[in-house]
């Protein structure tokens, strides 16, 4: 049935009852719930998407500021290391000029 004949059956049947306006009432009443539900699926979604996508940021933040926190110890944990073996070829060559110095 279609929905034209769906109203006119329904107009003549509630005639007795508010007429065709109260099809029409029913209608507009049935599409106000199917929307408030609707919103509040699209909404609850929504909500997910963006906590996940806050959580996914907050997470990966603290990945990247780790990462670059032990990059950063590296870099100044290598510039030691080169820096005392440079001092340990200097102070051997230092006590080599003074052995040979001395023979």
């Amino acid at each position: 049935m279609g929905k034209w004949d769906e109203y006119q059956d329904f107009s003549t049947n509630a005639k007795p009852h508010g007429g065709a306006n109260a099809y029409l009432d029913f209608l507009n009443n049935n599409a106000k719930e199917e929307g408030r539900i609707e919103g509040g699926i699209i909404g609850a979604v929504a909500t997910l998407v963006a906590g996940g996508i806050v959580c996914g940021g907050v997470w990966t933040f603290g990945k990247v500021k780790e990462y670059v926190k032990k990059r950063k110890q590296k870099k100044q944990f290598a510039d030691d290391v080169r820096q005392e073996f440079l001092d340990n070829v200097e102070q051997h060559e230092r006590s080599e000029d003074t052995e040979s110095s001395e023979n």
